[in-house]
C-alpha cells in the first residue's frame, strides 16, 4: 500500500498474553491468516472496520463475536 505521511493505515495484530511466542502480525488475509512477527510484512489497512472485517472474512472470529475478546488489537500508524 502506498500512503503519504498524513494518511493513517491500521494493521492487526494477534496479542496472546499467556505465550509471548504467538505475538504476531496479520500478514496474508486468506481463510485463517497467515503471519509474522516482523511488522514490516504486516497488511495494512484502510481503516479500523476494514481491519475488523477482515477477522470475520478470515474467519479468524465467529460471526456475532466480539473480536477484541479474542486477542486480536487493531493498531494505526500514520
Amino acid at each position: 500500500m502506498t500512503t503519504d505521511d498524513t494518511t493513517e493505515r491500521y494493521a492487526v495484530y494477534r496479542f496472546a498474553p499467556e505465550d509471548i511466542e504467538n505475538r504476531f502480525w496479520l500478514i496474508d488475509t486468506g481463510v485463517g491468516g497467515v503471519w509474522s512477527p516482523n511488522v514490516d510484512n504486516a497488511e495494512w489497512f484502510p481503516s479500523v472496520d476494514a481491519a475488523i472485517d477482515t477477522l470475520y472474512a478470515c474467519d479468524l472470529v465467529e460471526p456475532g463475536a466480539n473480536w477484541s475478546e479474542h486477542g486480536f488489537l487493531i493498531l494505526r500508524m500514520r
